[in-house]
C-alpha cells in the first residue's frame, strides 16, 4: 500500500472519530435544555434567540412556552415551540395517560378536519395532531404533539405552526419533534 493511501485512511478515521466525539459531547449541537421544566429539544438553527413566556391556561396551575419563529412576514413563516403545562393533581387523578394528553388538545381532536395519530418519541407515547384554522382569507396549520410526565404532573406540547400545511411535516419539523426528550 502506498504511503499516500495510508495517510488518507488515517486522516479519514481521525475525522470520523472527531465528528462522533463532537456529537457525543454536544459540540455544535442545536439542543436547548430547560432545567426548570426538565426537557431538551433541538430547535432549528439552535437554542439561541428563544422566546420564553409564562401564560395563563384555564386547566393548568402554570404554563410556560419556549418558542422560536422563522421567516416572519412571508409565506414560509413557521414557529417551533414547547408549551409546558403544570396540571393540578385533581385533574389528573383517575385518568389514563391518553385522557390526560387529550386535555392539552383542548377539544380540537374532536373536530372533523383534525388528523390524530399515536406517536412514540424517545420511548415516550404521545398524540400527534394536525389541524388547519381558517382566519378570514388566511389559514394557519398547527401540529401539536402531546406528552405526559406522571412524575412531574406536566403536559408537554411540542408545536409546529406554519402558513403552509406541508411545512408542519417537513424533515425539519419532524426532526424538531423527534428531538424532544424529558429529563425526569
Amino acid at each position: 500500500m502506498k504511503k499516500q493511501n495510508i495517510y488518507m485512511i488515517v486522516l479519514s478515521i481521525s475525522t470520523l472519530l472527531f465528528t462522533v466525539s463532537c456529537n457525543l459531547i454536544g459540540v455544535g449541537s442545536s439542543e436547548y435544555t430547560s432545567s426548570v421544566d426538565k426537557f431538551s429539544v433541538a430547535f432549528p438553527s439552535g437554542g439561541s434567540d428563544l422566546e420564553t413566556k409564562d401564560e395563563t391556561v384555564p386547566y393548568a396551575v402554570s404554563a410556560r412556552t419556549y418558542s422560536k419563529n422563522f421567516d416572519n412576514r412571508s409565506d414560509n413563516y413557521r414557529s417551533y415551540g414547547v408549551q409546558v403545562l403544570q396540571v393540578p393533581t385533581a385533574t389528573a387523578e383517575g385518568k389514563s395517560e391518553r385522557e390526560i394528553q387529550e386535555i392539552a388538545l383542548n377539544g380540537w381532536d374532536k373536530e372533523p378536519e383534525t388528523e390524530i395519530k399515536d406517536i412514540n418519541v424517545d420511548g415516550r407515547k404521545g398524540i400527534d395532531s394536525l389541524r388547519t384554522v381558517e382566519l378570514g382569507p388566511a389559514s394557519m396549520t398547527f401540529r401539536e404533539v402531546v406528552f405526559w410526565s406522571e412524575a412531574d404532573k406536566k403536559l408537554y406540547v411540542v408545536k409546529v405552526a406554519a402558513m403552509k400545511k406541508d411545512t408542519t411535516t417537513t424533515p425539519e419539523a419532524d426532526a424538531f419533534i423527534k428531538s424532544f426528550k424529558l429529563k425526569t
